[in-house]
């Protein structure tokens, strides 16, 4: 009996796809390794797209201001390595 791909694949947001996460309603933060982009989702729907360059030469710095832009936040301090 062999097994199909879905059955062996992690019940993470990173491995699911955009249909899969709007249907969940997914709210978080998703790393998409095809597009090399940090994925800000709310209720199903991505927020903010941040490149793997941008992060790479702004840091946490833009997560931070996503964040305030997305939520009306002010101030927003990330501190530690998000992985």
């Amino acid at each position: 009996m062999s097994e199909d791909f879905d059955s062996k694949r992690p019940d993470h947001p990173d491995f699911m796809d955009h249909s899969e996460l709007k249907k969940a309603g997914f709210s978080g933060m998703r790393s998409n390794s095809l597009s090399s982009e940090l994925e800000i989702w709310v209720d199903g729907e991505i927020r903010k797209r941040i490149s793997a360059s941008a992060l790479a030469e702004h840091g946490d710095g833009l997560i931070a201001i996503a964040m305030e832009d997305i939520f009306g936040l002010h101030d927003v301090a990330i501190s530690g390595t998000l992985q």
